[in-house]
């Protein structure tokens, strides 16, 4: 679940430096990508969860993560406003897959007697993951911009980045 924050974490700074959308609008911008992304979230959960019964767990969390992946390597490649839309949506899949498929998974091995120790311990750790999130894919684009590089491609490095650690957790 940490993967699905690093989105609000960064896009203020790719709506500035990578789409350059004046910030008046970037406001009435990031609600409507975030109303999108909860849309395609709440109509494919459902979905997910029953394919889930089909297909198996775990291919079906693979896929989410891949699908986010590929989500956050092409969204800072949006070069009109409904590319960002459409790239948005792409991101909001995986976000609809990753986080059933997390309960699911919990639900399926968990022993009744330590659920409620498993699903804290996970939350836990998710609290941790998106601290981690906040203080490092955060402050990548500075870092990026320290380096040398331009606000642009300190936000498409980002992005590209959070997209290999989502192919490497589909692996794993």
């Amino acid at each position: 679940l940490t993967m699905l924050t690093m989105v609000n974490f960064v896009q203020p700074y790719l709506l500035e430096e990578v789409f350059h959308i004046p910030r008046a609008d970037q406001g009435s911008l990031t609600g409507q990508l975030a109303a999108l992304q909860e849309a395609v979230v709440i109509l494919l959960m459902g979905l997910t969860g029953a394919l889930s019964d089909r297909t198996g767990r775990r291919v079906l969390f693979s896929i989410g993560f891949v699908v986010l992946a590929a989500g956050y390597f092409i969204y800072p490649l949006a070069d009109s406003l409904a590319q960002i839309y459409i790239f948005r949506a792409m991101v909001a899949v995986g976000a609809a897959m990753v986080p059933v498929m997390l309960s699911a998974c919990l639900v399926d091995i968990i022993q009744e007697c330590t659920r409620g120790k498993w699903l804290g311990t996970t939350s836990i750790f998710n609290g941790i993951g998106v601290l981690l999130m906040s203080s490092t894919f955060g402050q990548l684009p500075a870092r990026f911009e320290a380096m040398g590089y331009s606000g642009a491609e300190a936000g498409q490095y980002t992005f590209w980045i959070a997209s290999a650690v989502g192919l490497v957790t589909a692996l794993l």
